[in-house]
Parts: structure tokens; C-alpha cells; sequence
């Protein structure tokens, strides 16, 4: 399973912003495939630096190309105890709208959203 990763620009060197890769293959455990055997990072890219108008364009990149999944760190699912993107909602509601949600996975309690794939040109 290949997994690309969008991690906060202005928090990167925050350990909120690294990779849990315990959460990160309990979610596919528990949402995606119980079976799974091979986890493979594909790719770890910033949202771009605020308010993260990359974001949408990097996760659809990372789909298109390389990745089977995205992995949304703590800062920008506004999972964080600590620190939360103030624009996380913007962000999490642009990505959700313009790629096929159920391609997408945050880093929260939350389990991984599943909607009808809604592909969008650009």
C-alpha cells in the first residue's frame, strides 16, 4: 500500500507535524484493510505554507502518480493537542471536495471518511 503524506509547512519541524506511522497503520488496520501487508511512504510534501492553497493540488498529485492513499498529519486534520492549523477546516472541506474523500486519512480518533469518489478537473 503506498501512502503519500501532506504535512504542515509552518509546523514541520513540530513534532505534531511528523509522521505517526503507529496511528497512521492502525487507521488502515482498523478503516482500510485488516490484511495489509507492506506499508510504503510514496512521498512527504507541505501544504504550501499558509492558508495551504497547495494542499489540494499536492494530495490530487500524489493520488494521480504515486500514492493509493493521503495521510493528513495532526496540524492540518486539526487533530493536534497542541497545535492546530487555523485553516484545517478550509483545507480538509477543499480536499474533500475536489478528490475522492475515502483516498484520504487523518490523523485523529476519527475513522477515514467514505463518500462516493468525486473526481474533479485541474
Amino acid at each position: 500500500m503506498r501512502i503519500g503524506v501532506i504535512r504542515c509547512f509552518k509546523n514541520e519541524g513540530n513534532s505534531n507535524s511528523e509522521i505517526s506511522l503507529d496511528n497512521l497503520n492502525q487507521k488502515i488496520k482498523d478503516n482500510i484493510d485488516k490484511d495489509y501487508n507492506k506499508l510504503a511512504i510514496v512521498g512527504s510534501l507541505t501544504c504550501g505554507g499558509c492558508p495551504g492553497k497547495k494542499a489540494v493540488k499536492r494530495v490530487k498529485k500524489l493520488l494521480k502518480e504515486y500514492a493509493d492513499y493521503v495521510y493528513l498529519d495532526e496540524v492540518i486534520s486539526g487533530s493536534s493537542a497542541e497545535l492546530n492549523c487555523i485553516y484545517s477546516e478550509k483545507i480538509l472541506d477543499a480536499i474533500y471536495n475536489r478528490t475522492a474523500e475515502e483516498k484520504i486519512i487523518i490523523s485523529s480518533n476519527e475513522k477515514v471518511h467514505q463518500i462516493d469518489e468525486a473526481e474533479d478537473e485541474v
